[in-house]
C-alpha cells in the first residue's frame, strides 16, 4: 500500500489563492458577456444597427481634365486694283490654296487660317481683265490689267523694224509675226475692236525700178494668225481702217511704171478688193462715213483727162462710185454723214457740203461746231491731241466741243489717239528726244498716263 504524504501548509495556501484568481476572471468574463448581450438587445430594440466600418484605403487622386489650347490663327489681307487707273476692283475672284474669295466694294479680301499655314501664291481674276498672281503676304496687292492689246513697231531686234503686241502694261510682249531675215515690217494699223492688223513689209524682197525694196501690204489677225498679202501696189500710202473696221483702204500705183495712182477698198470679211481711179489719176485723199455706208475720194489731177478731176462718192465697200463735184480738195465726212470739201477761188476759200439724203452739193459756211478727232466707240466723245503753249497733250470733249477735259500732262503727245474697244482707255504716241513710246490713259482722266512700251530707238528724230 502506498504511503501517503501530507502536503505542506504553505503549498495548500498557494493553491487556494490560484483558485480564487481563476474564479474572479471567470466572473469578469461572465459579466462582460452579459453586458454585451444587453447592449445588443437594446440596439435591436431601437432599430439602430451598427455595422463594422471598412477601413478606408489610400488611393491616388484622379488627374484634372485639361482642354487642348485653341490653335493660333492668322489673317491674310489684300486688295485687288486696276493696274492702269489704280482703282479698286469689286467682285474679283481671289484664289488662295483651296479657298476662293471675292473682293468687296473697296477691292479688299481676307482669309483667316491657322498660324503657320503656308501658301505660295494668290491669284485674282475678273471679267475684262488679265489674271494675275502675287506672293501671299499680308497686305498683298493684286493689280489686274484690262484686256486689250497695243500694237507697235520696234527696231529692238537687230535694229530691224518689226511689229509687236503687248498688254496695256507692257507685259506679254511678243512679235505679231516673225520677221523674215533682214527684211522689215512697219507702219502697223489696228482695226476697230482689235480684230486685224495691217502692216507694210519688205519680206517679199520685191524691187522697184530704182532697185530698192518696195514693200507690200499685209493683213493678219491680232493673234498673229491668218497672214495674207492684200496688195502688191507700188508706193502704197495712206493705209486707213474704216470706223467700224469692216474695210481697209489705201492709195498706190498698180504698176511700178505708173505715174499716178488708184485708191483701193478691201472688204475684210468678203476678202474682195475694189480699185478706183485711172492709172493717170492723182488721188490726194479719201474718207469713210462714220457708219461706213459711204466712201469718198478726191482726184486732183489727170494729165490726159481733165474731167476726171473732182470729188467722188460710192458705197462703203468702194462700189457704185459717182462724181459729185468738179472741185478737188481734201475730203471728209461730218458727223451727219455729209461730205465737206472746199476750194480757193476768187481770192477766198469757199466751203461746200454734199448732202447724202438729196445728193445735192451746196455752198455752205464753214461748220466750226464739230470737233475733229477720233470718235469713241459709242459715238459720243472725241479724243484729240492739241498743242497749247508749246505743250502737246490728249483732250476729250463731246463732238459739239462742250465738256472738254485734258487727260494728260505728258506735253509730248503726238499722232492720232486710239480708243480701246470698250471706250475706257486711249492709247497714244509720245515722241521726244530720246524717246519713242506708246502710252495709255483712262478716257475718264482717272490717274496719270502710263507708258506701255518703248518703240523705236533714237526717239523722235529717228521715228
Amino acid at each position: 500500500m502506498a504511503e501517503l504524504h501530507e502536503i505542506p501548509i504553505h503549498h495548500r495556501k498557494r493553491h487556494k489563492n490560484l483558485k480564487l484568481v481563476i474564479a474572479l476572471l471567470c466572473m469578469v468574463l461572465v459579466v462582460g458577456v452579459a453586458y454585451i448581450g444587453y447592449r445588443v438587445g437594446q440596439t435591436q430594440k431601437g432599430k439602430t444597427v451598427f455595422t463594422e466600418q471598412p477601413v478606408p484605403t489610400q488611393t491616388q487622386p484622379l488627374p484634372a481634365v485639361v482642354e487642348p489650347p485653341a490653335p493660333a490663327m492668322a489673317t491674310l489681307k489684300g486688295t485687288v486694283k486696276n493696274k492702269i487707273t489704280d482703282q479698286s476692283l469689286t467682285g474679283a475672284t481671289v484664289t488662295i490654296g483651296d479657298t476662293v474669295l471675292t473682293s468687296d466694294a473697296s477691292g479688299a479680301f481676307s482669309l483667316t487660317t491657322k498660324a503657320g499655314t503656308t501658301f505660295t501664291d494668290a491669284t485674282a481674276s475678273a471679267q475684262g481683265y488679265v489674271s494675275a498672281s502675287t506672293k501671299t503676304i499680308d497686305g498683298m496687292v493684286l493689280a489686274l490689267v484690262p484686256d486689250g492689246k497695243v500694237v507697235y513697231v520696234s527696231n529692238k531686234n537687230g535694229g530691224k523694224k518689226g511689229v509687236y503686241t503687248t498688254n496695256y502694261d507692257g507685259s506679254d510682249e511678243k512679235a505679231l509675226v516673225p520677221r523674215v531675215g533682214d527684211t522689215e515690217d512697219y507702219d502697223a494699223g489696228v482695226s476697230t475692236h482689235d480684230r486685224y492688223v495691217t502692216f507694210m513689209s519688205t519680206r517679199d524682197k520685191r524691187k522697184n525700178h530704182y532697185g530698192s525694196d518696195d514693200p507690200t501690204l499685209y493683213l493678219v489677225k491680232i493673234d498673229g494668225t491668218g497672214l495674207v498679202t492684200i496688195s502688191n501696189f507700188f508706193g502704197i500710202t495712206q493705209v486707213q481702217w474704216s470706223p467700224v473696221g469692216a474695210y481697209v483702204a489705201w492709195i498706190g500705183r498698180e504698176n511700178d511704171d505708173d505715174t499716178f495712182s488708184k485708191v483701193a477698198v478691201r472688204d475684210i470679211d468678203a476678202g474682195t478688193t475694189v480699185y478706183n481711179g485711172d492709172p493717170g489719176d492723182s488721188i490726194n485723199s479719201y474718207a469713210f462715213a462714220k457708219d461706213e455706208s459711204k466712201f469718198a475720194f478726191s482726184v486732183s489731177y489727170n494729165p490726159s483727162t481733165q474731167s476726171r478731176k473732182g470729188i467722188y462718192v460710192g458705197d462703203g465697200d468702194g462700189k457704185n462710185v459717182k462724181k459729185i463735184s468738179d472741185v478737188s480738195s481734201y475730203v471728209t465726212f461730218n458727223s451727219d454723214g455729209n461730205i465737206e470739201f472746199s476750194e480757193y477761188t476768187n481770192s477766198k476759200q469757199v466751203y461746200y457740203t454734199w448732202f447724202h439724203d438729196s445728193g445735192v452739193v451746196k455752198e455752205t459756211a464753214r461748220d466750226e461746231s464739230k470737233r475733229a478727232g477720233s470718235i469713241s466707240p459709242d459715238g459720243i466723245t472725241v479724243a484729240y491731241i492739241e498743242n497749247r503753249d508749246g505743250k502737246s497733250n490728249v483732250f476729250t470733249s463731246k463732238q459739239d466741243k462742250s465738256g472738254e477735259k485734258q487727260l494728260t500732262t505728258i506735253d509730248t503727245a503726238t499722232g492720232s489717239p486710239r480708243w480701246s474697244q470698250d471706250g475706257a482707255y486711249i492709247i497714244f504716241d509720245s515722241n521726244k528726244t530720246g524717246e519713242s513710246a506708246k502710252y495709255i490713259v483712262s478716257a475718264q482722266g482717272i490717274g496719270a498716263a502710263q507708258k506701255v512700251t518703248d518703240q523705236l530707238a533714237g526717239g523722235y528724230g529717228y521715228y
